[in-house]
């Protein structure tokens, strides 16, 4: 672009005075390189930019909801897990009359390995560790 353009949006001014004045605009001081309908805007004020920006904030705060709709959904169903994995944590052996855990191999005496995922994910969830 050879020529300079100034930009056609408007700032907002804010007034001086004990209730902030009147409200004032002016026209934006930046140059112009987005023609936009036969008038020249900087990046801050051109129409389709304005639109890319609000599109880009509608999706942040639409990741935001879904994101908290799987912490809502996970935390629901913390108990129902808890009990699930607390239902599998033992498991008891006819043949040698033991009871032991399926993924460590310890005895239930022995308590779980400090490495057993099972054992470790427990503690987590009643706070123990």
């Amino acid at each position: 672009m050879s020529e300079e353009h100034q930009c056609s949006g408007e700032v907002y001014v804010k007034g001086s005075g004990k209730y902030g004045g009147i409200v004032k605009y002016r026209q934006c001081t930046r140059s112009g390189r987005y023609e936009y309908e036969g008038k020249y805007y900087c990046g801050v004020h051109h129409p389709g930019m304005d639109h890319a920006r609000q599109a880009k904030r509608a999706k942040e705060r639409q990741d935001a909801r879904e994101g908290e709709a799987r912490v809502r959904n996970l935390n629901a169903a913390a108990s129902d897990m808890l009990a699930a994995l607390e239902a599998v944590e033992w498991v008891y052996n006819n043949s040698k009359g033991r009871v032991f855990c399926l993924k460590c191999l310890h005895m239930k005496s022995e308590g779980h390995a400090s490495s057993c995922p099972i054992g470790n994910a427990l503690k987590k969830a009643r706070g123990e560790s």
